[in-house]
């Protein structure tokens, strides 16, 4: 498995961009290993949310050609985005595609409002990839807080 970390930060800003000159470091990395399974590592999610005021400071420039980048790189497995501090899923060019909860604070899933965004105490979480050989990348959403079992169930 391959790793890839885009960077998608401008300085000094919330939004983030991904210009030509990262997205052709991108397509180059993925030229150099086409048969090796890959997954996209990136901080704004190259998606809409669907929550207005985190999209408005989200990926500014680079969704389109990120697509067309991952549609032509049948390796990559799936992208992965952090900055929304929720779990999302979704798809980009066929592509599993993700945000991540956060280790500490959630943002309130209000997709009507338009002024803000809320913080709220839903548990901390994060993902947990895994993949056997062959198969399918498999995604876990996995709280991080104690939580009490309700029962232990033996199963033959």
């Amino acid at each position: 498995m391959r790793l890839i970390a885009l960077d998608s930060q401008i300085p000094g800003e919330t939004a983030g961009r991904l210009c030509a000159e990262r997205l052709g470091w991108l397509e180059d990395r993925l030229e150099e290993q086409p048969d090796r399974p890959t997954m996209i590592f990136v901080h704004h999610p190259p998606f809409p949310s669907g929550i207005d005021r985190m999209d408005a400071n989200g990926l500014v420039e680079g969704r389109e050609e990120l697509a067309r980048i991952v549609g032509a790189h049948r390796q990559v497995l799936g992208i992965s985005a952090g900055h929304v501090h929720r779990p999302i899923m979704t798809s980009i060019a066929g592509v599993p595609a993700h945000t991540c909860p956060s280790t500490a604070h959630q943002l309130g899933l209000d997709l009507l409002r338009t002024d803000g965004v809320s913080i709220v105490a839903e548990p901390p979480a994060c993902l947990m990839h895994t993949r056997q050989p062959g198969a399918p990348l498999v995604t876990h959403h996995v709280y991080l807080d104690d939580y009490p079992v309700l029962a232990d169930v033996s199963m033959k």
